[in-house]
């Protein structure tokens, strides 16, 4: 797969992850501000956004690790990075996953919007340095590059 396709294919599952997390976002303001009724909704969204989000990691390390290993000299820092990156979010993931079990509706929200905020800026990060199309482009010549 060619970097910028795997560029493409992982800002699309960004796309939906951040509609997911609106979804959230707009329950837990509910539940928040007092409205009854949002936190079975509210656990079904949970569970979704963490089973989606569990096959963007896997997506990302069987396309983008590779992707970004190959791109420079900082290709393996980059990817190990990216993995210590994903072990931390698994151990979110499974934070949330016990919460949204055990808790009630205010503690849940606010782990939930906690999460999502963590999230955005994940991948807010990630666009920035590792699916950047300076960095993932598919022509193995850089113009502009001054070689000293």
């Amino acid at each position: 797969m060619k970097p910028s396709e795997v560029r493409c294919l992982v800002l699309a599952e960004h796309v939906e992850l951040r509609k997911r997390l609106v979804e959230i976002d707009a329950v837990t303001s509910r539940i928040l501000a007092g409205h009854e009724g949002g936190e079975r909704i509210l656990r079904e969204k949970v569970r979704q956004l963490c089973a989606l989000l569990e096959g963007h990691l896997a997506l990302e390390e069987t396309t983008l690790l590779p992707a970004i290993c190959e791109v420079d000299g900082w290709g393996p820092v980059r990817a190990d990075h990216l993995r210590q990156e994903h072990q931390a979010q698994r151990a979110a993931l499974a934070r949330l996953d016990r919460i949204c079990t055990q808790a009630a509706g205010v503690e849940l929200a606010r782990t939930a919007q906690a999460f999502g905020r963590c999230l955005l800026e994940d991948m807010n990060l990630e666009e920035r340095e590792l699916l950047n199309p300076n960095l993932l482009r598919d022509d193995l010549i850089s113009i502009d590059q001054f070689l000293g």
